[in-house]
């Protein structure tokens, strides 16, 4: 957590932390403890040793993961690439899904023009478009339409 606060009684309190933990020296008969943090999306990337997900990136927002949906993003996901460097802006869909939040940013696709569903391989320049991607919490996907689903995201570098 990066921001986060701790109200006792009514007043803020700064303890130290120590790996994470902030140790808090309660008395009295009815304390109040509030502990309020935001919950802000961030980026996660795979540990390089993690071979299917080296040079990758996950959303997460506290302990919620996000994914890509192709109904949300086309088809083709594994040729997305997400930038770090771009803003993640949340939104609150209250149409989707019985209201959600979803994270917004933008990414790049390689495109398939000039590709026939027959060629393997071939000499060709690459070529990408910049998309907006849209990612849903993991716990709904498959809930609007059958299509890809993408947790893992290959990062643009």
């Amino acid at each position: 957590m990066k921001e986060y606060g701790l109200i006792l009684d009514g007043k803020a309190i700064y303890p130290e932390v120590q790996k994470g933990y902030a140790k808090v020296m309660i008395s009295g008969k009815n304390p109040s403890l509030v502990y309020k943090f935001a919950l802000v999306p961030r980026i996660l990337r795979a540990n390089p040793l993690v071979k299917e997900d080296v040079g990758k990136v996950a959303i997460m927002k506290g302990p919620v993961v996000y994914c890509l949906e192709e109904v949300d993003n086309g088809k083709n996901l594994p040729a997305i690439f997400l930038d770090p460097e771009q803003e993640l802006q949340e939104s609150y869909e209250e149409n989707l899904l019985g209201g959600t939040t979803v994270i917004r940013t933008a990414g790049k696709k390689v495109m398939t023009d000039g590709w026939h569903s027959n060629e393997l391989y071939k000499e060709s320049d690459l070529t990408m478009e910049s998309i907006p991607l849209m990612f849903v919490p993991y716990p709904y996907w498959g809930n609007r339409q059958t299509g890809e689903m993408l947790v893992w995201v290959k990062e643009f570098i």
